[in-house]
C-alpha cells in the first residue's frame, strides 16, 4: 500500500522523519488498509506541491474507486476538492 501512495522507499522511516505531505499519504494508506468502507479526508491535498497534488488527486480517486468505499473530504480551498469530486470514484466534498 505504501507503494500505491508513493512512499514505498520510505517504509523504514519514523513518522517524525516524514514531511507533512508524506504523513498525509501514510494516513490515506492506513485508512484504506482498515477497509471500513468509509474514508474521511481532512484537507487531503494540502501541504503537497502542485505536481504531487495532481498525482495524488488522481491516485485518491483511483484508490477510493478500487476500495469501493464511500469517501467524504473537507477542504477550505474548493478548487482542488471540486476537481477531486468530479474524478471517477466521485469522493464527496464539503
Amino acid at each position: 500500500m505504501l507503494g500505491r501512495v508513493g512512499l514505498g522507499a520510505l517504509s523504514d522511516r519514523y513518522p517524525n522523519q516524514l514531511s507533512g505531505g508524506e504523513q498525509q499519504r501514510v494516513a490515506l494508506a492506513r485508512a484504506l488498509i482498515a477497509d471500513t468502507g468509509l474514508i474521511l479526508c481532512d484537507e487531503p491535498l494540502s501541504n503537497l506541491d502542485a505536481d504531487l497534488r495532481e498525482r495524488m488527486r488522481v491516485e485518491i480517486s483511483a484508490l477510493v474507486r478500487e476500495a469501493t468505499a464511500t469517501s467524504r473530504l473537507r477542504a477550505t480551498a474548493s478548487g482542488p476538492a471540486r476537481r477531486l469530486s468530479r474524478s471517477p470514484g466521485r469522493p464527496r466534498w464539503s
